[in-house]
């Protein structure tokens, strides 16, 4: 996981933000752009929701 320059506890909220997100079939992109979260990061996070 990266840390970036709010913090680790800003960006495990970014993360539990994003979880929620992709629950609700948001876009990706979206997501990103909202949680300063990388392509890559969602994309894992997404992987691991549907296992």
């Amino acid at each position: 996981m990266i840390i970036g320059f709010y913090g680790e506890g800003q960006t495990d909220r970014n993360l539990e933000i994003a979880r929620k997100m992709l629950k609700k079939n948001n876009d990706i992109s979206y997501i990103s752009e909202m949680t300063d979260l990388s392509i890559e990061e969602i994309e894992e996070l997404k992987k691991e929701l549907e296992n």
